[in-house]
């Protein structure tokens, strides 16, 4: 059991910012080259739906791609 001075220690300790963190990683890419691995030829608006509709979890990396893909370039 924790005696009083390393509890105090524990929880007055500066906390860093993950919201700042968050911000400066927003523009990353989570996964690079994610659709260009799953599709033949040159990416397509009808080939990012199909790819999107496949999906049995809309909500995975996959789906995610897909539809970044057709809001930004459909």
């Amino acid at each position: 059991m924790k005696n009083f001075t390393q509890y105090l220690a524990e929880y007055t300790k500066p906390r860093t910012n993950k919201c700042v963190e968050d911000e400066e990683n927003i523009h990353k890419p989570v996964r690079p080259g994610i659709l260009k691995r799953q599709v033949k030829g040159k990416m397509t608006c009808s080939k990012a739906k199909a790819l999107k509709s496949k999906q049995k979890n809309k909500g995975n990396n996959t789906a995610k791609a897909a539809q970044r893909f057709l809001n930004y370039h459909c």
